[in-house]
């Protein structure tokens, strides 16, 4: 901890912009703020060698998160952010769920203890199902109380993690949304929810060139219920 300040952040940012060697910063409880995070979101634009940045405990707040999310959509070297404890919120949770819906190459983003709550894990749960490298997203002591939301970010993080190919991963987060779509627990939008299921479907059905992934996709859309499950063995 050098409580280098925005200043400081933006002097680092300067120096950077022509780096060619080093891979790797840790700039924890800096007081940076979010001019200093958005001086370094300008230089991660169009830097290629940076892969992991720590970012903790620097008072960023939405408007800094803003700019770090943001630049996720022009950087494709980052794997690793570490942006926990830095009170941006549910604005800031929102617009990093939005970037990593185009990001292809953070592995790893740790934004735990910034008050996300459940509007935030919705966003990302979300966002999750067409991000396919993604495979650690930490959001501890987030006020978080939708543990259906909270399991299905957790779920889509595992199908990134163990899934080789960007397609392999597309196929089973459908699967798994129909799934989703078919267990609704609220039984007012169960109907509503089952038909959007079969319409999904219905729309993916035509991308599963093998019969054992057209197989699965219609146990999972039958066979859960009383007269899909006969449907669902036959097919």
């Amino acid at each position: 901890t050098n409580n280098i300040g925005p200043n400081g952040a933006r002097a680092l940012a300067g120096m950077l912009s022509d780096n060619s060697t080093l891979t790797e910063i840790n700039l924890n409880t800096n007081n940076i703020g979010p001019n200093g995070a958005r001086a370094l979101a300008g230089m991660l634009s169009d830097n290629s060698t940076l892969t992991e940045i720590n970012l903790n405990t620097n008072n960023i707040g939405p408007n800094g998160a803003r700019a770090l999310a943001g630049m996720l959509s022009d950087n494709s070297t980052l794997t690793k952010l570490d942006l926990s404890d830095n009170r941006f919120g549910v604005a800031g949770a929102t617009a990093f769920a939005d970037s990593l819906r185009t990001n292809s190459t953070l592995t790893s983003l740790n934004l735990s203890h910034n008050d996300i709550s459940d509007a935030g894990v919705t966003s990302f749960a979300d966002a999750l199902h067409t991000n396919s490298t993604l495979t650690y997203l930490g959001l501890y002591s987030d006020n978080i109380t939708d543990f259906i939301q909270n399991n299905k970010f957790w779920e889509l993080t595992k199908i990134n993690a163990r899934t080789n190919s960007r397609e392999g991963a597309r196929r089973q987060k459908i699967i798994l949304r129909i799934k989703w779509m078919v267990n609704a627990e609220d039984e007012d939008e169960a109907g509503a929810q089952y038909e959007a299921a079969i319409a999904l479907a219905l729309e993916e059905i035509g991308s599963l060139p093998e019969p054992e992934h057209r197989r699965e996709l219609f146990h999972t859309l039958l066979g859960s219920t009383g007269r899909g499950k006969d449907v669902a063995a036959s097919v």
